[in-house]
């Protein structure tokens, strides 16, 4: 029997996939990841909503971070120091 604090949370198995993010590298554009519907397909494959990258120095990933916001995804972006 499963026992519980005060502080804990209880998440239905859904709950807890639709929690899970992924590292992306939608910064660096070349290879896989300026493939903005590959990008969707794979996230969509793998139930993530959620992800987290750097703030973009590359202009040519604008577009695709667009399009992931566009279709929901969701972002945490890590902000170096130096800007």
């Amino acid at each position: 029997m499963a026992t519980t604090t005060p502080d804990q949370t209880i998440l239905s198995a859904n709950a807890f996939v639709g929690s899970i993010g992924v590292n992306t590298h939608v910064g660096f554009s070349w290879g896989g990841y300026n493939n903005l519907s590959m990008m969707i397909d794979n996230l969509e494959y793998l139930g993530i909503t959620r992800l987290r990258d750097g703030m973009a120095s590359s202009p040519g990933a604008q577009p695709v971070l667009d399009g992931l916001a566009a279709a929901g995804y969701k972002f945490d972006f890590l902000v170096p120091s130096s800007l």
